[in-house]
Order: structure tokens, then C-alpha cells, then sequence
């Protein structure tokens, strides 16, 4: 997930997005992620990383951002529930990030920010 990891002088890791079609009527959905709660923290002067999030239906009008906890909640057949792991939190002090990590970072699709350290 681009810009989920910490700034820092070394990037925390990207977050992860995986999402799961319901093929079947009468399935229930339980949750129980305090990562979504509770973001991933930086060490010395880095920045935090994304907290994760659990989303119904992305992309849709019936898009819902879920609880972090739920249990039973029904769904339908052909809803998505699209699971976003934390971003990493960040180490070091951004400004010390060298131009061409950051560049790197970039052109590589981990962050959509032109001036991105």
C-alpha cells in the first residue's frame, strides 16, 4: 500500500491489501485486528507507520470502512472485504534520508509523493 510505511532515514515496509470475494449467501464476518487501531511506531525520530484498516465493498458506494472488531456481522454473496495490513514505522530522522532513497522510492510506486523523504 504506497505511503503506508513511516518516514525516515530508512522507510518503514509497505502494508499489504488482500481482498476476498464472498462466494456464498448466509457468511458472517468476524474481525479482531487492534492494528487497525494502533499504528506501527517509529524509532528514534522516524514517523509512524499506517495503521491498517478493514474496508466492505472498496471502490463501491456501499464502501464501509469496518470496525476493528466485529463479530457476525452477515454478508452477501459478491461482497469484498479488502484486509489493509500497517505500514512499518519508520527509523532515523527523515531529514537524514538520502535524495536517491527517496527517488528510488518513488519510481517504484512505494510513495505517490513528489517530495517525499
Amino acid at each position: 500500500i504506497p505511503d503506508s510505511g513511516g518516514k525516515g532515514k530508512y522507510r518503514g515496509g509497505l502494508g499489504l491489501r488482500r481482498d476476498i470475494r464472498v462466494l456464498q449467501e448466509n457468511t458472517n464476518l468476524n474481525l479482531l485486528g487492534d492494528h487497525a487501531k494502533f499504528p506501527p511506531r517509529g524509532m528514534q525520530g522516524g514517523d509512524d507507520g499506517a495503521t491498517g484498516r478493514y474496508v466492505l465493498n472498496p471502490g463501491t458506494p456501499q464502501e464501509k470502512v469496518m470496525p476493528n472488531k466485529i463479530s457476525n456481522y452477515p454478508l452477501k454473496s459478491g461482497d469484498v472485504i479488502s484486509m489493509q495490513t500497517p505500514g512499518g514505522g519508520g527509523f532515523g530522522d527523515p531529514d537524514r534520508r538520502a535524495p536517491q532513497d527517496a527517488a528510488r522510492d518513488r519510481i517504484a510506486g512505494k510513495t505517490g509523493i513528489k517530495n517525499d523523504s
